[in-house]
């Protein structure tokens, strides 16, 4: 028996009674159980898991348990009787260590000659059935029984049952089955209804007992044939690699067929060259060889035999005489590689005569630039076609991955390509000696044709560190689909940079007259950006106050804010010591005018003189606006003590209600803090640090 893992058992419960009046109980089975689902999947495993497991020490074993088990039948054999006993053996001891025992042993030894050899089989017993086949362990034969009622009147649908339930997994009954078939073929031409019954009697062949019959198409017979060579090289090809058989022959009375295997695929049109070149490649180690058809006995299936005819054949059972065929006609069994046949011929491609019209004037490049819109992609096709010509040129073929140098070779004939197009006279003076004409984009860069032949930059940075590339660029004109392509190329590489960054990188390497351009434009057109983009949310602002849309007088509502401190150094001290001061900012909520004022401290008395002074210039308040400085949650510890000054202390309460000013505290980003200062200070503070 073969245990289930524990945690693979729960699905694996039953309702059990052992009476009705006995109580239910819920049983849990513990091994692979025979009618689940999954029981021939756990079971067929479990073998090979074995088999792979043992395989270093059961070889023999081994092989037998991976290739000649049908599920829980084993159907092996060995051609020496010691081999035999070790199979047996090893076989017993793998299934053992498995927690599997073997029953119903049978052998073709008799007892006299294997006294040893162990078997749990009655001596009556000399039938075994299997896969639909009896074979005798005495007289070493096999066996087809198969129950047909000649008097019952059958439909086409009973024939075709009767047909398929005659099974033949080894293809001894072929030629018979071929018959049955055609019987059921000819009923399909007759086309009568399933159900009819009338005059459908069973031929006398499928009383005792049962290959493919073509079915109602009108393909050729050489097509057939090929069809049929097809499925025997994948037999064959399949029982060499299993049982390593060195050397094949195949045989085949077509000669139209075996022409065909001999001819090119290339040469034939595609549902032909598709069969061949499978059958090619199958039997690329065999030998095919022809018979005659009457020698061959493949040929009994495709015409059919009845029993009793098939039983006395011995072509079928016997084979041909292979040797005296050789001897008598070796000329007849050579293969020819061209037939002059109006069916094989009609296979054959048919070359058409073709026109060609050439434009002259059409430009190589500009055709390349049509064919992709991938820079990497071009670059590879124009490395292919350099490396064909020196293939061509040289007897050394190149088939290998393309190379660093193939690539840059590629490239530099791309860039020298359209150099020599937009900076033909440029390269002109350069090659004379001579500085590029006035007239010319390039007059500021200093250009020089470098070791392959393009234009650079020249620059000052000779001397410096970094690579060639980033000294001397190479230059690139304006205007054109390469540089577009280089472009989107550096954008996708560097994974969808922004436009300043593509540049830069771009610049590492090449240097494009309107760059800048040019990068800004693949930025916008890339597709991927724009889905990737985030939308940024456009807040409504609320209403304005009236105090920012009604006309007053110049600080008649201002706005306060505070910051600092600040270190500044008093003129006239001798030590030279920094002090600490605040900046004090009012800005008129009509007009937005700032003033500014200077606090030594943040005290009650030097804020009421502060205070005093902006009084005493830009005149007296009706309300002050503030942060209350509680809005952030990292406010400064001035704008914490200002506000317990304005609230708490008794003097600035006593000044503020005295000159009729009143002092409201804004809730964060309410419009009116907009205009209170908090956009001021960032100027100030910049400026301050710079003194």
């Amino acid at each position: 028996m073969i245990e289930l893992n524990e945690s693979q058992t729960r699905p694996q419960k039953v309702l059990w009674k052992n009476s009705k009046s006995s109580p239910t109980k819920v049983h849990e089975l513990r091994t692979v159980t025979y009618g689940t689902a999954s029981a021939p999947y756990l079971a067929t495993k479990v073998l090979q898991r074995l088999a792979f497991d043992e395989e270093k020490n059961s070889p023999l074993a081994s092989k037998v348990l991976l290739q000649d088990f049908y599920m829980d039948d084993c159907l092996s054999g060995s051609s020496k009787f010691t081999e035999y006993e070790t199979i047996q053996s090893e076989l017993r001891q793998l299934l053992q260590r498995g927690g599997m025992t073997l029953h119903k042993w049978c052998s073709s030894y008799s007892p006299t000659t294997a006294q040893e050899f162990p078997l749990d089989r009655n001596s009556e017993e000399i039938q075994v059935k299997t896969l639909g086949m009896i074979w005798n362990s005495v007289s070493d034969t096999f066996t087809h029984k198969a129950n047909v009622n000649i008097n019952h009147s059958y439909t086409k649908r009973d024939v075709l049952s009767q047909i398929v339930r005659i099974y033949d997994p080894v293809g001894l009954l072929g030629p018979v089955i071929s018959k049955a078939k055609i019987f059921m073929q000819q009923l399909w031409l007759l086309k009568l209804d399933c159900a009819h019954r009338r005059g459908i009697k069973l031929p006398t062949s499928l009383q005792q007992v049962t290959s493919r019959i073509n079915q109602d198409h009108n393909d050729t017979e050489a097509r057939t044939e090929r069809m049929s060579s097809s499925v025997e090289a994948y037999s064959q090809s399949h029982i060499s690699s299993k049982k390593q058989i060195e050397s094949v022959q195949l045989w085949s009375d077509s000669t139209i067929a075996l022409a065909r295997i001999n001819t090119p695929p290339n040469l034939l049109k595609a549902f032909v060259s598709n069969r061949v070149s499978q059958i090619q490649q199958l039997t690329k180690d065999f030998q095919w060889k022809h018979i005659p058809s009457e020698c061959n006995p493949a040929d009994l299936i495709s015409r059919g035999l009845d029993v009793k005819a098939l039983t006395a054949n011995d072509l079928w059972w016997k084979g041909p005489d292979l040797e005296n065929l050789t001897a008598s006609t070796p000329d007849s069994l050579r293969v020819s590689s061209f037939v002059t046949d109006e069916c094989y011929s009609n296979k054959l491609k048919t070359i058409p005569k073709l026109t060609l019209k050439l434009n002259i004037d059409s430009n190589f490049i500009d055709n390349l630039l049509d064919l992709t819109n991938n820079f990497h992609k071009l670059i590879r096709i124009l490395a292919f076609i350099f490396r064909f010509i020196t293939n061509c040129k040289s007897g050394v073929k190149q088939r290998d991955s393309l190379t660093l140098e193939e690539y840059g070779k590629a490239e530099i004939f791309l860039i020298n390509n359209f150099q020599a197009r937009y900076f033909a006279p440029e390269i002109a003076c350069l090659k004379k000696g001579s500085p590029v004409s006035q007239s010319s984009k390039l007059k500021f860069l200093n250009p020089f044709i470098d070791k392959n032949g393009c234009i650079t930059v020249g620059g000052r940075i000779s001397y410096s560190n970094v690579s060639c590339n980033q000294k001397h660029p190479i230059m690139l004109p304006a205007g054109n689909k390469l540089v577009k392509l280089i472009f989107q190329d550096y954008h996708k590489r560097d994974f969808h940079v922004v436009q300043q960054a593509l540049l830069n990188t771009v610049r590492l390497k090449y240097w494009h007259l309107g760059g800048r351009s040019i990068a800004r434009k693949v930025v916008h057109e890339c597709v991927e950006c724009f889905k990737n983009k985030p939308v940024t949310a456009n807040q409504i602002m609320g209403d304005l106050p009236p105090e920012r849309v009604t006309p007053s007088s110049p600080f008649q509502n201002a706005g306060l804010d505070l910051c600092g401190s600040f270190l500044i150094q008093y003129k006239g001290q001798r030590k030279g010591t920094y002090q600490k001061v605040y900046v004090v900012i009012f800005v008129c909520m009509a007009t937005k005018a700032v003033h500014i004022n200077f606090v030594s401290d943040l005290t009650a008395d030097a804020i009421i003189a502060t205070f005093k002074k902006n009084f005493a210039r830009r005149g007296k308040r009706s309300i002050l606006f503030s942060d209350n400085a509680t809005n952030f949650a990292g406010a400064s510890a001035e704008l914490k003590h200002l506000n317990k000054l304005v609230i708490k202390n008794e003097t600035m309460v006593n000044l503020l209600a005295s000159e009729g000013i009143k002092w409201k505290f804004c809730r964060l980003w309410h419009p009116i803090l907009v205009a209170s200062g908090r956009q001021e200070l960032n100027p100030i503070s910049i400026t301050s640090k710079e003194w």
